[in-house]
């Protein structure tokens, strides 16, 4: 088996329980690239982004995402402006994309306001968007916004990661290894570890390495 003698190689070379990834990541954003970004320092602002404008004025609703992050997060030619970030991300979702429900979600949970930021994700998250749906299994992990829960966690990493969400794929190989909201399950950490190492998940491929050295597969 291919993975299991490349398991083995990082074993030689001395992974340890140490290095084992044991903590589930925060929601971050979509994968996607920022296309505001500006490649080089200058205050003016480029034509690119002044085309996005144009396009999400007109309801194109990727570019209003696209405007809504650059504002979230800053970009070298505009300020970060919250308020600005939100009011873009709430036209999307009022257009019943759940693009705009995980990036409100996100905002506010940025801003620490946990219950309206549980609100969002769930929206989006009972319409099938994966990304809330891991957001909701974070929450609930962790009790923010929520009581903490962890069966309910474990049944939204669930849905996040039968659609192939790796993140959510690596909280349910550490949801089975530890027994967290059921029971312990070290065939199914195996499973739901190397589909998220196949995701490219670096942590998954750490803990398949010591579940071998252990001898738990």
């Amino acid at each position: 088996m291919k993975l299991r003698s490349f398991l083995l190689v990082l074993y030689v070379s001395g992974i340890s329980l140490a290095q084992a990834g044991n903590t589930v990541e925060a929601p971050s954003a979509k994968d996607k690239p920022n296309t505001l970004q500006a490649q080089h320092k200058s205050t003016p602002i480029p034509d690119e982004f002044k085309a996005k404008l144009q396009l999400a004025n007109a309801g194109d609703e990727e570019a209003m995402v696209d405007i809504g992050l650059a504002y979230m997060d800053g970009t070298e030619f505009l300020a970060a402006n919250e308020q600005e970030a939100y009011r873009w991300f709430k036209k999307v979702a009022d257009r019943d994309n759940t693009d705009g429900d995980y990036y409100l979600g996100m905002l506010l949970h940025n801003q620490e306001k946990y219950q309206q930021a549980e609100q969002w994700y769930r929206r989006g998250a009972e319409k099938g968007d994966a990304y809330c749906q891991y957001a909701m299994g974070y929450l609930y992990e962790h009790g923010i916004g929520v009581e903490r829960n962890l069966k309910q966690a474990k049944a939204w990493y669930t849905e996040a990661a039968e659609q192939e969400h790796a993140n959510a794929q690596f909280a349910m190989g550490l949801f089975y290894h530890d027994g967290l909201g059921g029971d312990t399950d070290y065939q199914k950490a195996r499973e739901w570890y190397e589909r998220s190492a196949g995701n490219n998940i670096a942590a998954a491929v750490n803990n398949l390495a010591v579940m071998y050295e252990m001898a738990k597969v």
